[in-house]
């Protein structure tokens, strides 16, 4: 997995192929990308709150990607845009609304 951290990357989600939506995030996706694994950016604009905020929902989708040790498709670009909604959510509704939205994205579903 490489995870996203140069402007360039994140602005080609501007031209995005697929967009799912839940209650908290939104993904941006990217698929038949040149590069041969998964790719994955965490955007959290100001909107959601300060600083400490912003740091805290980055570090519970990371901990949620390091508990489930999924397999992800490969040559696909997701970019995870959490919504204002997310920073007054609990561990779990953010856990249970992460599950669906990654199970949406396997491919089959």
């Amino acid at each position: 997995m490489h995870f996203l951290k140069k402007r360039s990357e994140y602005l080609l989600f501007h031209n995005c192929d697929k967009t799912i939506r839940s209650q908290f995030f939104i993904l941006a996706i990217l698929e038949n990308r040149e590069q041969a694994d998964f790719s994955l950016g965490i955007t959290v604009s100001k909107k959601v709150g300060n600083a400490v905020t912003r740091n805290l929902v980055k570090r519970r989708v990371k901990a949620w990607l390091r508990e489930t040790k999924k397999t992800f498709p490969v040559n696909t670009a997701v970019n995870i845009i959490a919504l204002n909604k997310v920073s007054s959510a609990c561990w779990n509704n953010l856990y249970d609304d992460l599950e669906k939205l990654f199970k949406r994205l396997s491919p089959g579903v």
